[in-house]
């Protein structure tokens, strides 16, 4: 009966089988290779082919033993129509040599080519082919079923037990910026900056980007009310934590709006001005800025005073210092003040650095790698360094940074020349 069949039509049928082949090798490595971020994006806007995909995703098990099935059979039947079409045009010898050349040429158009195309454009291959191979797949059910239950078996056998913890592997932190730095180059730079920064609130606590005790601006109201009036109507902030002689002793937050009619009347007096003041709010140190930017929502607060487990007050936090931590690369004001305690760089490359510059804010603006595990200001680190006050024109290695003293005052440093190592 073979001797029949004319080679045209076992020439077209071996071609048919490797075709079928070949897409049965790129489905699969195309679905498995899918994009899930991708995929989900495509479904969210309605596409049909993308919906079907995931579908067939939802058990990958079944996917990979029904096309891995579909690839070695077609290969099978290839094999045999080359062997066949071989043989009717050159006998026994005919029939060896083209199995032979047949393997080679079915490991290449069959495997490498589809899997490699695939690989490189899954979505072409994954979510275009998923409609035309879903039927096969669904109507294949049973077979596959069979074939994972024999293969678990074995499994079971090697001690190869699968988790069954039916969700997505979660993603770690670690993880998700080596996602963001492999879309640096399709994603504008100051988005990448800004999920940089959201990454990095778990990492920062509040201490790290509070504003210190001794720079809180605040109202005493042991002062005499004429100069709290002062302060009041030339104050920029908006919020001002209110206290009795000292920060511990805190009376409450003042919304600077709410006091507007005291400044007008001429005979309000402090205790006008504390029935207008807000329970303040508490934030305990070493709480990371992730947490507490949820407690904020939480709490519907928008400023916090820190404490340390003695209810000491060692600073003061906001709502907007968290969002500024994120997007501070973005934000002219913050590089304006920024500018205003780092001068530019001399001839030499050195700059002119306050003091009470933030370590970490210096790190970031000029690409530094001052420690700051430690104190938070270049102050705090450089008495650190000395464990005394350090004198003017003292010169030293910090980190590896050449400084030198320039000034002093207040038995703090108030200025710092720094060279770049």
């Amino acid at each position: 009966m073979i001797e029949d069949i004319h080679p045209g039509l076992i020439l077209v049928g071996l071609v048919l089988c490797v075709i079928l082949a070949a897409l049965c090798a790129g489905a699969e490595t195309g679905l498995m290779a899918l994009n899930q971020h991708r995929l989900r994006n495509l479904i969210a806007r309605g596409q049909t082919r993308a919906v079907v995909a995931a579908r067939l995703l939802e058990r990958p098990d079944r996917l990979i033993g029904i096309l891995l099935l579909g690839n070695t059979f077609f290969k099978v039947c290839a094999a045999g129509l080359a062997a066949v079409l071989g043989w009717r045009l050159g006998g026994d010898l005919g029939a060896v040599l083209a199995a032979v050349l047949f393997s080679l040429v079915v490991l290449v158009v069959a495997d490498l080519a589809p899997k490699a195309a695939a690989t490189l454009n899954p979505e072409r291959f994954g979510i275009a082919l998923a409609p035309w191979f879903a039927p096969f797949i669904w109507l294949f059910s049973p077979l596959a079923w069979l074939l994972n239950t024999f293969t678990r078996g074995l499994l079971w056998i090697g001690r190869f037990v699968p988790q069954r913890d039916g969700g997505a592997e979660a993603i770690s932190p670690a993880e998700l910026r080596s996602v963001i730095n492999e879309v640096a180059e399709v994603v504008p730079r100051r988005h990448l900056r800004v999920l940089a920064g959201l990454l990095e609130l778990e990492n920062i606590t509040v201490e790290e980007i509070m504003v210190p005790r001794a720079e809180i601006v605040g109202l005493d109201l042991t002062d005499p009310w004429p100069r709290i009036l002062e302060r009041l109507s030339t104050t920029r902030h908006t919020r001002l934590p209110v206290y009795c002689d000292n920060l511990d002793q805190i009376e409450g937050i003042l919304y600077v709006g709410a006091a507007i009619p005291l400044v007008i009347q001429a005979r309000s007096d402090a205790a006008d001005l504390r029935k207008i003041l807000r329970p303040a709010y508490f934030i305990p140190t070493g709480v990371s800025l992730h947490a507490q930017l949820l407690n904020f929502q939480n709490h519907q607060q928008s400023l916090g005073l820190v404490v340390n487990e003695y209810g000491d007050i060692r600073g003061i936090l906001t709502v907007e210092d968290i969002l500024n931590e994120i997007v501070n690369e973005l934000s002219p004001e913050s590089n304006s003040s920024f500018h205003d305690i780092v001068s530019e760089p001399d001839g030499d490359g050195s700059y002119l650095v306050d003091g009470g510059v933030n370590i970490r804010e210096l790190n970031r603006h000029l690409g530094w790698k001052l420690p700051t595990a430690g104190p938070k200001t270049l102050n705090g680190l450089i008495m650190e360094h000395f464990e005394e006050l350090p004198a003017i024109g003292q010169e030293f290695l910090l980190a590896g940074y050449p400084m030198e003293i320039l000034h002093i005052g207040g038995n703090i440093v108030k200025t710092v020349r720094i060279r770049p190592r």
